[in-house]
């Protein structure tokens, strides 16, 4: 016959080494002499720590998307790591391909597109680890971010401690605008092609300082504008007025 039961157990802080994550069953003879009758190993699920404090933004100046930017992340790891895989599932578009860490940090070689592995780390346990990415190229169209971070103790990869899978609560990625065309237009111009006023060389002329004009602009933007977000446009070379 089949004997199951189920129990509660509270998963270590840190991963155990894989000799030692076994689960050991031994069934006793409790009448005579308390000798056993049975014994038996069987390999136990992986575990892995936390990377506590986890968070991540765009540390550059340039923040819309498709632009070439910078990456920071910062964590507390529980295990010991030399080794980080990071990837970004959302918004697409992001690319590692030139990136460079911060000293001394080094990317792997295999890094490209959304995925990023940085090598020769010594994050330590308890001590708050700050990793920077440098020409990040931003995913597009922007939006909300889907971020995976894992960390080994080995080159190859083949020994994992710590990760966090989907992390939402990153950073939300702003998206772009892209204006194809601008026209500024005097009244006479305006006049002229709405139909109040027809006149062959009033619309030639430019627009002068200190008379009224219309501005148009024609662009495209990235990404879904919902009811309520504004559109804030600003002449920088004027301080705005």
């Amino acid at each position: 016959d089949t004997l199951s039961f189920r129990i509660s157990v509270l998963n270590p802080t840190t991963p155990r080494e894989a000799l030692r994550n076994l689960w050991e069953m031994t069934h006793w003879d409790v009448v005579q002499n308390a000798r056993p009758l049975s014994s038996a190993f069987a390999e136990s699920w992986p575990i892995y720590s936390e990377l506590a404090n986890f968070s991540i933004w765009i540390s550059g100046t340039r923040k819309r998307a498709g632009a070439l930017s910078d990456l920071s992340l910062s964590f507390i790891p529980v295990a010991w790591g030399s080794v980080l895989e990071i990837n970004i599932h959302d918004p697409p578009g992001y690319d590692f391909s030139d990136t460079r860490p911060g000293s001394p940090l080094a990317k792997e070689i295999t890094s490209k597109g959304s995925r990023m592995v940085v090598v020769n780390g010594d994050f330590r346990p308890g001590i708050l680890q700050m990793v920077f990415l440098g020409e990040v190229i931003l995913g597009s169209p922007g939006g909300r971010t889907r971020i995976s971070i894992q960390m080994f103790t080995d080159f190859r990869m083949q020994n994992e401690v710590a990760r966090k899978i989907n992390f939402l609560n990153g950073f939300v990625q702003p998206g772009s605008v892209t204006i194809f065309s601008q026209q500024l237009l005097n009244q006479a111009v305006v006049s002229h092609y709405e139909g109040g006023t027809f006149d062959s060389v009033l619309p030639l002329l430019p627009c002068f300082a200190q008379q009224l004009a219309r501005v148009e602009f024609f662009f495209r933007l990235s990404c879904f504008i919902s009811t309520g977000s504004s559109f804030i446009l600003k002449n920088l070379g004027t301080d705005g007025n």
